[in-house]
């Protein structure tokens, strides 16, 4: 699998890696992640948001897969913990077959909180894919040819990082005076 991570740009509304945006603002994201051909075959398939100095608004979460919109509690799970602001989404690998190949998008909204930094360094936003890496048998594989032993599998991870900026500023300059001509 692969995964993109990306900010809503403001001002031109263009799907970006860092962009502007005050505090107090929602902040649009935008996950995309190539679902592979054996979905249905891995044992682990999840997705963990960790914002810094943004609170994810989990009850607005959409996830796709081409136009289809999948059912939350049926094909996947979304978790928030009261300590953190971010969420995961676990998918149920069983119930992916129509995804396979194809691509999921998520898309929510991050409030921008009063504790965000103004300095240079930003105040990211992460996701990491987390999948396993092999198919063992007994795992959801019929082919009793598979060579590899039973047991659990490892897990690789993708990790993609977005930053918003706070101190972005619009200036308008007049001539002559205030009501002159921008």
């Amino acid at each position: 699998p692969d995964m993109t991570k990306q900010v809503k740009d403001r001002t031109s509304g263009d799907w970006k890696q860092e962009t502007d945006y005050n505090v107090g603002d929602m902040v649009p994201y935008q996950i995309t992640v190539d679902v592979p051909s054996n979905i249905t075959k891995l044992k682990e398939f999840t997705l963990t948001d960790t914002p810094t100095h943004l609170k994810d608004d989990i009850k607005k979460v959409v996830v796709k897969c081409g136009e289809r919109t999948l059912t939350k509690g049926a094909e996947y799970t979304i978790e928030q913990k009261e300590s953190e602001n971010g969420f995961k989404i676990t998918f149920d690998t069983s119930k992916m077959e129509n995804c396979a190949g194809g691509q999921l998008v998520i898309t929510y909204n991050a409030k921008l909180l009063s504790s965000a930094v103004t300095t240079t360094a930003g105040n990211t936003n992460s996701a990491k894919l987390e999948y396993s890496n092999k198919i063992l048998p007994g795992q959801n594989d019929p082919d009793k040819d598979n060579p590899n032993k039973p047991g659990e599998p490892g897990k690789d991870s993708i990790k993609n990082t977005t930053t918003v900026y706070t101190f972005g500023l619009q200036v308008v300059k007049k001539a002559e005076n205030e009501n002159g001509k921008a």
